[in-house]
């Protein structure tokens, strides 16, 4: 299935800021283009998430998700270029079996 990978240039392209990704341990917001609709791919680390997860736990009895809602997570053992590409394969592969949230091009 043919796919898309919209404005991300300033990963993929940029050395630099693929290492500060992978030392952060997320890479939030990547789009892609799949048969006319875009879905909103966000990749983390479960190490990085799961400190996310407990820094808002400090502040509070319960943490919702409404911002993660938009987005189609994807953990990975750790945020690499590499990885993001085989992942952003796997899901394009995966969504024609198992559809995800997206929303069509406007």
């Amino acid at each position: 299935m043919k796919h898309k990978i919209k404005d991300a240039e300033y990963y993929f392209d940029d050395d630099l800021y693929q290492l500060e990704v992978e030392s952060k341990g997320c890479l939030i917001g990547i789009e892609i283009e799949i048969s006319e609709v875009i879905y909103t791919l966000s990749f983390y680390d479960s190490y990085r998430f799961k400190s996310d997860i407990d820094e808002e736990l400090e502040n509070s009895l319960f943490v919702e998700l409404t911002e993660i809602d938009n987005n189609n997570i994807i953990f990975l053992k750790k945020v690499t270029k590499p990885n993001v590409l085989l992942a952003i394969e796997s899901f394009v592969i995966g969504n024609r079996r198992h559809p995800c949230k997206g929303h069509p091009l406007t």
